[in-house]
């Protein structure tokens, strides 16, 4: 396919740089580069474009060089280094607020080019491989042409005509609402039906990005369950008790319909209307089946959201507790994926890598995470106990999943080695789940009695308490059944590594992701379990030193501010 010169731009550009120069400084939309192999990576650099101009970064092949090339120093050869030290450089530049790296992996050009045909159309131009071109029909058909030559074997491609006259696919669906004007963080929204009181990580979490967005400047407004005491509300935060019910309210044998949606619709649409505005923020930290349905339907009702909404998928979406016939969380996600007001004013996030990777995978688009943060008491300073018996704390709802009825079996395992019972004590907090205590409770709680290395307190623990128990453990112990956590996140882990402890999870579920940020030591069977508590008993000083050193890295890379500055920045890549 030969190139012919367009009336806009010039018709020699002799390197890829030079012809997305021009592209930038068109102003007719963001340029485009897809890339199918690294080629020109070593001259690409947001310097190279200036701190003002949009650029979309679409790539494949070896897109880690390319992104390497953006995140170097002027100057700077490209160097190796891990993903989040990329992203911190990439985030850290005078670009950082208009460059979206997007990574594909879509098989050959021109399925690739089909498939993007929404961010195709508001893009000035594209700069391609010449191969890459001449397989792609669809570029005809959104009305892109050939322009100039970029260099050997690269192609710049530049929609026909003025936006008034090009094909009717180039046009923006009138039914598209315009993108949040500005990505300001002036107030933010936090959307919880389940948040009534002390109960699970509600609280803490809300206090977390509480305390990130008051940091920033922002206000804070609350959009809590009808229940909701104000016990623990901060200084300055308004409340909002709009949520009738949460899944909290449904019981195994509740005869009414277990899809909360319709439910949790109007208070959610009243909440974005009565809170709504620029540089207003709603963050559903922990998106429930009810919630995305709620989602859903506000979306299909209100053509233009008044705020920037954020729905964070906190585990696997066949995972999610009481989802209700005809109002599956995969196919919810599926429909706001495609509304038109997906990575405009609404987002998803995910809450762990496994999840984001699972659910970039059937929705076929990047979702990214969006981690737990630090908790809003961290500083890193608790000091590890200095008794004579290394202790080893379970704290938390005594819920299936998080291993409960486990416990008899790896107390026992304990009591069974030798001089190692002597030398560890496991101190269980168990705290009833919100449907109370079943009889395999009770028959776990009485084998856990009659073992000596294990001391047990039922009950729930106030903030105070709750931080002394583990301020009081040398290490956490996270039995966690991989069933229901392979992809979900906990609190109680953030909670353990922010305050410098050690942590023995289980192997499988998502607490293996965490292995670089601190002392994450885990184990498949209780003899496994047993060697890993040794190791720890062998080892107390050194390990507990570790995990303390481990602490104020975490709580950095987990800053609360950094987590809820993220959300105003992913509206810097919403298309406009």
């Amino acid at each position: 396919m030969p190139p012919s010169p367009g009336p806009d731009i010039a018709p020699t550009a002799p390197t890829p740089v030079a012809a997305l120069r021009q592209l930038a400084s068109r102003g007719a939309g963001p340029p485009l580069l897809v890339t199918f192999s690294a080629a020109p990576a070593a001259e690409l650099r947001p310097e190279a474009f200036g701190a003002g101009s949009a650029f979309n970064l679409v790539m494949r092949g070896e897109p880690l060089r390319v992104l390497q090339a953006f995140g170097a120093a002027p100057g700077a050869a490209p160097a190796p280094m891990s993903f989040a030290a990329l992203q911190a450089r990439i985030f850290g530049t005078a670009a950082k607020e208009r460059l979206l790296a997007r990574f594909v992996d879509a098989g050959t050009p021109a399925r690739f080019l089909a498939a993007r045909r929404g961010l195709l159309r508001r893009c000035a131009g594209l700069l391609l491989e010449a191969e890459a071109v001449a397989a792609a029909d669809a570029l005809a058909e959104l009305g892109f042409q050939p322009v100039a030559e970029a260099g050997p074997g690269w192609v710049l491609l530049a929609p026909a005509g003025e936006p008034s006259q090009r094909p009717a696919a180039m046009a923006e669906p009138a039914a598209v609402p315009a993108p949040i004007p500005d990505h300001r963080i002036d107030r933010l929204v936090i959307l919880d039906p389940c948040l009534e009181g002390a109960r699970g990580h509600y609280l803490p979490l809300a206090l977390a990005y509480t305390r990130g967005a008051q940091a920033l400047g922002a206000e804070v407004a609350w959009a809590c369950h009808a229940r909701f005491d104000g016990e623990g509300l901060p200084p300055g935060v308004a409340l909002r008790r709009c949520f009738a019910r949460s899944f909290f309210d449904l019981g195994p044998r509740d005869p009414r319909p277990r899809d909360l949606g319709p439910e949790l619709a109007p208070a959610l649409r009243e909440t974005l209307e009565a809170l709504g505005g620029p540089g207003t923020h709603a963050l559903a930290h922990s998106a429930d089946p009810g919630l995305l349905r709620a989602a859903l339907l506000v979306a299909q009702a209100m053509p233009a959201l008044p705020a920037a909404l954020h729905l964070c998928i906190p585990n696997h979406p066949w995972q999610m507790p009481f989802a209700a016939e005809g109002a599956d969380p995969m196919e919810v996600l599926a429909a706001l994926a495609r509304t038109p007001q997906h990575g405009r004013s609404i987002f998803l996030w995910a809450e762990t890598r496994t999840v984001a990777g699972e659910l970039g995978r059937r929705l076929g688009l990047p979702v990214p995470v969006l981690r737990l943060p630090a908790p809003a008491w961290a500083d890193g300073r608790a000091e590890p106990p200095a008794g004579e018996r290394l202790a080893l704390a379970f704290l938390g709802e005594a819920r299936l999943g998080k291993g409960f009825l486990d416990l008899p079996e790896l107390a026992a395992a304990l009591e069974a080695a030798p001089g190692l019972a002597a030398r560890v004590e496991l101190r269980v907090h168990a705290l009833p789940p919100h449907d109370g205590f079943t009889r395999r409770h009770r028959a776990a709680l009485d084998r856990l009695a009659g073992l000596g290395c294990v001391t047990l307190r039922e009950g729930r623990l106030d903030d105070a308490g709750y931080r002394a128990f583990v301020g009081a453990a040398d290490a956490v112990l996270l039995p966690y059944d991989p069933r229901h956590y392979n992809g979900r996140g906990t609190g109680i882990l953030c909670d353990a590594l922010a305050a410098g402890r050690a942590v023995v999870a289980r192997a499988g579920a998502t607490m293996a992701e965490h292995a670089e940020e601190g002392v994450v030591l885990l184990y498949r069977t209780p003899a496994e379990f047993v060697a890993r508590v040794a190791e720890l008993a062998a080892s107390r000083a050194g390990i507990s030193a570790a995990a303390m050193q481990a602490a104020p890295r975490f709580i950095g890379r987990r800053n609360a501010v950094a987590v809820v500055a993220s959300l105003r920045d992913r509206l810097a890549f919403a298309p406009g």
